[in-house]
């Protein structure tokens, strides 16, 4: 941690019981949310890793600059809210699809936590509410020293925990509940994705339990938004716009109440 002496921010932190469950498809279903409720909202990831090639639609549909695009920007920038360029958007963008501390120290690119946090604060402010996506869990290590629960520490943001409904997830929700109480940072909600393993047959009992562990009441339950990544890394197309923008709408709904409720905590605070 950076201070004690935390931000003002207004928004919120969604973060993960491991990488894949769903960050993404969250983050973009509660701005789309938070749009519809007539909120000003911006969707950010602070650090990102693993571009596409071939990034004509960025440029061409978005408005985004450069040859390369990462996958969760494009799904934020699509889910509406305040249009921001990758830049503003992401602070640390990393080609390479591995653990951003690795992806940095190969690409040569110095992870300054204090230039992270004033990224995110500067972008925030352009808005009346910012939904700040993590990368991977929550303890995915930034810096020496430093990772990111840290980061939504020193942004001062309640958390809201994605957890993907498989074997092994209820540990894994329960033991980030701990970490995240023990950083002082509150948790404001949490959502079962049901679409990381359709196979898996106890999700009522995994939510049940997660819900008896954390003391905290399942937020919303999203089905199938696990799909739809791009797979050849060689940059989106119409088909997986649509697959997206289909996403979007339907956790849009289902994160309807979670987002409103977000929403009406951060005006109380502001």
């Amino acid at each position: 941690m950076l201070t004690n002496d935390r931000t003002s921010l207004v928004g919120v932190w969604v973060c993960g019981t491991d990488t894949g469950v769903g960050k993404t498809a969250v983050s973009a279903g509660l701005v789309r949310a938070l749009s519809l409720l007539g909120c000003r909202v911006v969707g950010l990831k602070p650090v990102v890793s693993g571009s596409l090639t071939g990034g004509s639609v960025g440029e061409e549909t978005l408005g985004l600059a450069g040859d390369d695009c990462w996958e969760d920007l494009l799904r934020l920038s699509l889910a509406g809210g305040v249009p921001l360029p990758d830049a503003q958007r992401a602070a640390v963008r990393l080609h390479q699809p591995v653990a951003p501390r690795f992806a940095a120290l190969t690409e040569g690119v110095a992870m300054d936590p204090m230039q992270i946090v004033r990224s995110v604060q500067q972008a925030g402010s352009l808005a009346e509410f910012a939904v700040v996506e993590g990368v991977g869990g929550l303890r995915v290590p930034l810096a020496q020293g430093y990772d990111t629960a840290d980061l939504a520490h020193d942004l001062d943001l309640p958390a809201v925990l994605v957890v993907g409904l498989r074997l092994g997830c209820i540990n894994h929700a329960l033991l980030t509940g701990e970490a995240l109480s023990s950083r002082g940072i509150r948790l404001a909600g949490w959502v079962a994705n049901g679409g990381i393993d359709p196979a898996y047959g106890w999700k009522d009992e995994t939510i049940a339990a997660i819900e008896e562990g954390l003391g905290v009441a399942c937020s919303a339950r999203l089905g199938r938004l696990a799909t739809g990544r791009i797979l050849d890394r060689e940059g989106p197309d119409a088909a997986w716009l649509a697959e997206v923008e289909s996403q979007c709408a339907a956790a849009a709904v289902a994160l309807g109440e979670l987002a409103a409720s977000l929403w009406r905590h951060g005006e109380s605070a502001g």
